[in-house]
């Protein structure tokens, strides 16, 4: 497997740094220009580019469930043969929130976002 498909993507990454999430990882997306694309390496410490996080890491940052004041939020997540999938239920078991991607890096990057742009956690 490659190392990117072990990592949220880049997008996922620009967008967690713009959320002032900590660029604290093992390793980040840097541009190559003789290649003129972005890859993921090993982090250094001139920390160019933006962190690439792996499920593990971004699993430490998503709390087991949300309190907005209001209600608490559970995360329920399963994996499919095709694709990743979190719900984010309320005590009631309402559905507040369906993501899907297709590996799990990618969804807990996903998860994070929703839950940092809406006010449910902080960073």
């Amino acid at each position: 497997m490659r190392l990117e498909d072990q990592v949220a993507s880049l997008d996922l990454c620009k967008r967690l740094k713009e959320l002032n999430v900590k660029q604290e990882s093992y390793f980040e997306w840097l541009y190559r220009p003789d290649l003129d694309s972005w890859s993921v390496s090993p982090r250094f410490k001139n920390q160019l580019g933006y962190s690439a996080f792996t499920s593990s890491e971004l699993g430490e940052m998503l709390p087991y469930s949300v309190d907005d004041g209001v209600d608490f939020y559970y995360p329920n997540y399963t994996k499919h043969p095709k694709y990743y999938r979190v719900q984010l239920l309320s005590d009631g078991n309402k559905m507040l929130l369906n993501l899907t991607a297709d590996t799990e890096s990618e969804l807990r990057a996903k998860m994070l976002i929703y839950l940092i742009e809406n006010g449910l956690v902080n960073v």
